[in-house]
């Protein structure tokens, strides 16, 4: 089965969301998701249902505990999938 999937997010807090953000992005890479950066969104049109299952579980992770990373913290997710 494939989705398609739409992923635009944006951080808040001290110093340079740069770090979070690369790692988030490498596993939205990871499954098949390429990034516009003219609307800062990732996109993918017919990606592996399984695959993004598999690396939003991680982004999530990531997500929920930006303390490893930084002080940085998620301020907006917004996922499209069909």
């Amino acid at each position: 089965m494939t989705w398609r999937v739409i992923v635009r997010m944006s951080f808040t807090g001290r110093g340079s969301h740069a770090s979070l953000r690369n790692r988030v992005a490498k596993h939205l890479v990871a499954c098949g998701l390429k990034e516009s950066v003219a609307v800062g969104t990732w996109e993918g049109q017919a990606v592996s249902a399984a695959e993004v299952a598999k690396q939003f579980a991680t982004v999530f992770d990531l997500l929920s505990n930006p303390t490893q990373i930084g002080v940085t913290q998620l301020e907006q997710l917004w996922i499209y999938i069909d």
